[in-house]
């Protein structure tokens, strides 16, 4: 059975991939991931017993992704692009709307058995109301979300994998992971805010709060998920709830560096 891993580059794809890879690791015969360009990083996941196959493709170039796809029975689709700015909000569409529709063509195509694409908390589990408790089953909260072009991104990916499962019968399991935390993170997609806390560069604390996760207990629920989700269905994936304030505290208390004590209306201190 061979296992292909898009976005393995990437912060929860790289733990993705060592779950695989680990010896006890239960079905898998080959671990491929989907690259851009060969990555040295990746060859150190691996060892002499269980390769990692690195395949050329990319998820914007539809036609790279037959021979990727051939003989695959499962695949991860983890490949995502995060950013806050405004001017990226076209390659986002692009990366989560067309890569999604991409792989998940060229996986029914291939005759693949099941697919688990990462999606994220941000689509259902967001609210102006601080007694809000997202679930599983709420809808796409485009009017809270609609001035952040990544949460956006991310609900038209979902909208283009149900359709794949409602009309294609694809079997597909999403997993809306919240605020990823843990080690490993190079491009800082996840763990960003923590570096320019430690760089004393918030200057004030945001009102409202986050969820935020293990990305290693998030991966360990991507694996399970292929294998015990129900196709069709999402699951969020959550630790925490926490203000922003204690969130910051607790940094404050691990990191002997201070936190910010200004308080500002929600538009400035989002600015």
């Amino acid at each position: 059975m061979s296992v292909l891993v898009t976005g393995g580059t990437g912060f929860l794809g790289r733990h993705v991939l060592r779950r695989l890879l680990a010896r006890d690791a239960a079905g898998a015969t080959e671990v491929r991931a989907l690259v851009r360009r060969p990555s040295r990083s990746l060859e150190r996941l691996a060892d002499r017993e269980r390769p990692l196959v690195q395949v050329a493709g990319d998820v914007l170039e539809s036609a790279t992704l037959a021979d990727a796809m051939r003989g695959v029975t499962q695949v991860y689709h983890l490949a995502g692009f995060v950013s806050r700015r405004v001017k990226d909000a076209p390659a986002m569409m692009r990366v989560h709307v067309d890569g999604t529709r991409h792989v998940l063509e060229a996986a029914l195509a291939a005759g693949v058995e099941r697919v688990v694409v990462a999606s994220s908390s941000g689509t259902i589990a967001v609210s102006d109301d601080p007694d809000f408790m997202g679930s599983d089953e709420m809808p796409h909260a485009i009017n809270v979300v609609k001035d952040w072009p990544y949460y956006l991104s991310k609900i038209y990916q979902e909208q283009v994998a149900f359709r794949f499962f409602s009309e294609h019968k694809l079997p597909i399991v999403l997993l809306n992971p919240s605020l990823l935390l843990g080690p490993g993170d190079a491009r800082g997609s996840s763990t960003e805010d923590v570096r320019r806390f430690l760089e004393r560069k918030i200057p004030a604390v945001p009102k409202g709060g986050l969820n935020f996760v293990d990305v290693r207990d998030a991966a360990a629920a991507f694996v399970s998920a292929m294998h015990k989700g129900q196709p069709g269905q999402r699951y969020l994936l959550g630790g925490s709830n926490w203000t922003f304030e204690k969130f910051f505290g607790r940094l404050e208390r691990i990191a002997k560096v201070r936190a910010p004590k200004l308080r500002l209306p929600n538009n400035v201190s989002r600015w």
